[in-house]
């Protein structure tokens, strides 16, 4: 009868210790990381916002983050900012630009999810084919990344340019993300 008892306790101890069969519940305040997948967004600070503007980055398109003014329409606020060009930490990361500095932005409008962008003359200035459909790419894969954008038409000076395309032809209509596709991010 004692052996009976003490199998009997035995057995009891080792269903404790045993793991548990099947799924268990573990309240998430429990969990010493979060099971959320999602990054949490940073706020803006206030009267700015969040833009994604396009550098160039081993002779590839890539995507930098810029805070700018929220007084300004998402679009032309884009465009300041990508003209710019890269600050003294991203060019030291390796990013470059291929708009020619003395590039002014003219104006943008969007309408009907077309974005009509109006530079200065200097954009049209005499480079290599890849450094022009890079910096043509540029400008479209920064405007195509608001929302309301789908596809770009270019003006210099207010008259309509005719731009390269990655398929090597020259676009005379509003170019969009996948006219770029060969050199965007990679």
């Amino acid at each position: 009868m004692r052996r009976l008892a003490v199998f009997a306790v035995v057995c009891a101890v080792a269903a404790a210790c045993s793991a548990p069969s099947g799924a268990v519940e573990v309240p998430p305040e429990r969990l010493p990381f979060s099971l959320d997948r999602t990054p949490t967004a940073t706020p803006s600070p206030p009267g700015e916002r969040l833009v994604t503007v396009y550098l160039i980055r081993d002779e590839r398109l890539a995507p930098v983050t810029r805070l700018v003014s929220a007084d300004l329409p998402a679009v032309e606020a884009s465009m300041r900012a990508l003209l710019l060009g890269p600050g003294p930490e991203e060019r030291a990361e390796g990013f470059g630009t291929d708009i020619p500095p003395a590039t002014q932005l003219i104006g943008v409008e969007v309408q009907e999810g077309t974005a009509e962008v109006n530079l200065s003359t200097e954009f049209q200035s005499p480079a290599e084919p890849l450094d022009v459909l890079l910096r043509v790419g540029q400008v479209v894969w920064t405007l195509v990344a608001d929302q309301e954008v789908v596809s770009v038409r270019f003006m210099v000076e207010g008259v309509p340019i005719a731009v390269p395309v990655d398929d090597g032809t020259i676009a005379d209509r509003p170019v969009s993300a996948g006219d770029y596709a060969a050199i965007g991010p990679a």
